[in-house]
């Protein structure tokens, strides 16, 4: 996904380095690609990032949605 998709790749680099706001930001917009798999990748790790800011309200119903909707992708 990441060599498909730049700002998939860019998240991820953000999120790495801990850059937390701007990788929740750019996270948020990709979970609403045409691309189930990238969504699907994009709602775990924006969810994750959540966590890691401790914003567990947002991030449950996200970690759930890919738990259970989106088990198949």
């Amino acid at each position: 996904l990441r060599d498909l998709h730049p700002d998939y790749a860019a998240a991820l680099a953000d999120l790495a380095d801990e850059n937390l706001d701007a990788a929740a930001e750019k996270f948020s917009k990709l979970t609403t690609s045409a691309d189930p798999y990238l969504a699907t990748d994009a709602t775990f790790f924006l969810g994750r990032t959540y966590m890691l800011q401790e914003k567990f309200e947002e991030a449950l119903p996200l970690l759930s949605d890919v738990q259970t909707k989106r088990a198949e992708w």
